[in-house]
Formats: structure tokens, C-alpha cells, sequence
């Protein structure tokens, strides 16, 4: 079953302070969109192997920035007096205009797959499940969908109408628990972080069956705990990287090779489309090495060309809004497709066209009336709140996020 990723957040970083990572959660966000495309189509495999199999690691590498970035820009706010309601307050604005297009356009595709008997509510009350999933709430369920690849139904989607939004929801809750447990020591978001990786790896057993640890829960009626232990691991270890000084070097010299931006767009890049599983064991070696590498060097690299620069700024500026957007219109784009006969690759490519054109358009021109709007209306404001990433990338400020 496919992973529904998501990228993480920043609120209020400068626009040229992480701008690698700006462009990694970028790659990272187009990833995740191929992977829902195209995953399971024969464009994807080569014998045994197929080449997006590690794509939803993705999500965990969001979470990961997300408590790294979250923790630059709220720790020390947080500790000179801002208010675990206003902090929360701010990331409702970040994460939840892009969130709500996302769900209205998420809402038009499910109707239209409802009509083209691609969706089974299975007793599920739509209009309370479309309530709580506005609410930024998970539906436990038992409905089906067609997605993608057409081969089998997606079952007890927690976000039916728009899958991706489980680790948005997830994020959301890692975001509420920093707002009281950014004092934490040390020695204390270690043993969260231990614990969490153990509770993944056993419950990753356990929806194995056995066989191989599944580290791509939480999307899912059936898995959601999963997504707990997932969100606390990964956003707990960004955060743990910052109280380490990863980002000034405290770790250690890198490598010049690993301060080139090109360089670790492609080592993400890779890692997320490495073809071996190894039933749990590369899953495994990418959340404790390679995500934590990625994030320390990423936050020490800046662009050496303003083309570089402007393309990982322009990355990241999308990031999010495609996260949000891809799923509903590529539901969309194959009801439509599949009435017109188009083959499973043209649908994919005209779905990521439509992605990457209408999440421009909206995260210029929409999304920050949004904020704008929600600054003014959800209450406990003071001053003003800022309404626009300075660090415009997905949510986060992510990817997500």
C-alpha cells in the first residue's frame, strides 16, 4: 500500500538561512507526488526492483526538518514568553489555507469519483467525515477508493478526501506537544526518540506480519497509531539535531563534497528512489543515518550560483502547496483520463502538469489572502502575526509541514 508523505515546516526564517533545505523539501515533495503517480506502474520496475519503493521515506524526512526548523524558529520565542496558544495559533495560519483549497479541490474529485463507482463510502457519513477532515480531524472508516494505479482499492484512507493530510494532522499534533515540551533536556528527547524508533520497528513487525518491518503506517483506519510513533520519532530527532548545533557545525566538519547543494539534491534523490527495501533494513538506514546527515548538511550548504539559489528557493516556495494540491487533482485528471482512454503514464504526466501549475497560481495568488484572513479571525492574535513564510518553502515556512 502506498504511503501518503507530506512535507515539514518553518514559520518566520529568513528567506536565505536554510535555502538548501529549502530545495531538498522540494525534490522531496515531487517525489512524493511521482510516487503516487507512478509507483506501481511498469515505468517504475525493473525486474525485481522497483525504483519508488523508498519514496514514502519522504514523509519521514518532513517530519525530521520540520522539528529541525520548527525548533530554530519557535524554540527561543517560546522560551522568552510566547504562549503555546498563540504559537499554535501561528501554525494553524502557516499549515491551513493551503490544507482547506486542498480539501475543497479533494471534495470535488471524491464526488466525481463517486459517480464514476471509484469510491465505496462503505456506511461512512460523508458530511461528518468531511467535517472532521475540515477540522484538521482523522475519520476512522472502512470506504475504499481507486486510486492511482488501478489495481487494487485504498482502504480506510483517515483523510479521505484528501489522503496526503494524514501527516499534516500528525505534524500538527508533534507541533502541539513542542509547545509544551520544548524544555525538554537532552537526556529526555533522546529517550523519546529511542522509544519511538522501537515502538515503529515493532509496530512496523506487526503490520508486517512478521515477514519485514513496514515503516510506512499512520495513512490508514488500520495503521494510524503508526503515524504517532513515526511523527514523534522523526520531528523529536530534528529537534534533537538543533539542541546539537547541526546547524553551526557543532557536529564536526563535513566533507566540502557535502556542502554542495547539487550534491545532496542528489543524494535525496536517490536514497528516496533507492529500489531495495530489504524488509525494513534500508528504511531503517535512512531514518538513523541518512536523514540526519541530509538535514545537518543541508542546513550548513548554501547555493554556490544564484541559479542554484533561485531554483532551491523556487522549490521550496511550491513544496507545500504541491504536497496539498497533487492528490485531488490527479484524482481528477484520471476520472477524467480513464473516460477518455489515455493510458496510465499520460494520465500521470498531465496530472503533474496540472499539480505544478495550479499550486503556483494558488500560492501566489490565494494562499496568502488565506493567512491574512485567519490572522484576523482566529482569536488570541497580539501582535500581529506574520502571514507569509520568510522561509517559503512547503510548510513549512514547510514542505510541510
Amino acid at each position: 500500500m502506498e504511503m501518503r508523505g507530506n512535507p515539514g515546516t518553518d514559520d518566520g526564517l529568513s528567506s536565505n538561512r536554510f535555502c538548501t533545505l529549502d530545495g531538498m523539501r522540494g525534490i522531496a515533495a515531487i517525489i512524493v507526488m511521482a510516487m503516487h503517480f507512478f509507483k506501481d506502474r511498469p515505468e517504475a520496475v525493473y525486474g525485481r526492483f522497483h525504483f519508488l519503493n523508498n519514496a514514502d521515506l519522504a514523509v519521514d524526512f518532513f517530519f525530521m526538518l520540520s522539528g529541525f526548523v520548527v525548533a530554530q524558529a519557535y524554540g527561543d520565542r517560546l522560551a522568552g514568553g510566547l504562549s503555546p496558544l498563540r504559537f499554535i495559533r501561528l501554525r494553524v495560519i502557516r499549515l491551513y489555507p493551503m490544507f482547506f483549497l486542498g480539501m475543497l479541490l479533494g471534495l470535488g474529485a471524491y464526488g466525481l469519483m463517486l459517480n464514476a463507482g471509484q469510491a465505496v463510502p462503505s456506511g461512512m457519513d460523508l458530511r461528518l467525515a468531511a467535517g472532521l477532515n475540515f477540522a484538521f480531524l482523522p475519520v476512522l472508516n472502512h470506504g475504499t477508493t481507486l486510486n492511482f494505479d488501478r489495481a487494487m482499492p485504498t482502504p480506510g484512507e483517515i483523510f479521505p478526501f484528501l489522503p496526503p493530510a494524514w501527516s499534516l494532522f500528525f505534524e500538527l499534533v508533534a507541533n502541539v506537544s513542542f509547545a509544551f515540551l520544548f524544555r525538554l533536556p537532552l537526556r529526555a528527547i533522546c529517550t523519546v526518540i529511542g522509544g519511538a524508533f522501537l515502538a515503529m520497528v515493532a509496530f512496523g513487525l506487526y503490520i508486517g506480519h512478521g515477514q519485514n518491518v513496514s515503516f510506512s503506517p499512520g495513512w490508514g483506519t488500520d495503521n494510524a497509531a503508526g503515524g504517532l510513533f513515526r511523527v514523534t520519532f522523526g520531528f523529536y530527532a530534528g529537534v534533537l539535531l538543533h539542541r546539537l548545533g547541526a546547524h553551526r557545525g557543532s557536529l564536526g566538519p563535513l566533507p566540502a563534497l557535502l556542502r554542495k547543494s547539487g550534491v545532496l539534491y542528489a543524494l535525496l534523490g536517490a536514497s528516496l528512489a533507492m529500489p531495495i527495501v530489504g524488509k525494513g533494513i534500508f528504511p531503517a538506514f535512512f531514518l538513523l543515518v541518512l536523514s540526519p546527515l541530509l538535514i545537518v548538511a543541508g542546513a550548513q550548504s548554501q547555493p554556490r550560483s544564484r541559479t542554484m539559489a533561485s531554483l532551491s528557493q523556487a522549490l521550496g516556495w511550491l513544496s507545500y502547496p504541491v504536497y496539498c494540491l497533487h492528490f485531488a487533482i490527479g484524482r481528477m485528471v484520471w476520472v477524467w483520463g480513464d473516460r477518455h482512454h489515455f493510458t496510465q503514464p499520460i494520465n500521470g504526466m498531465l496530472a503533474i502538469a496540472a499539480s505544478l501549475a495550479l499550486a503556483t497560481m494558488l500560492a501566489a495568488w490565494v494562499e496568502p489572502f488565506g493567512r491574512r484572513l485567519l490572522a484576523r479571525i482566529l482569536p488570541g492574535g497580539g501582535t500581529r502575526a506574520r502571514t507569509s513564510a520568510g522561509y517559503k518553502s512547503i510548510h513549512p515556512e514547510s514542505a510541510r509541514g
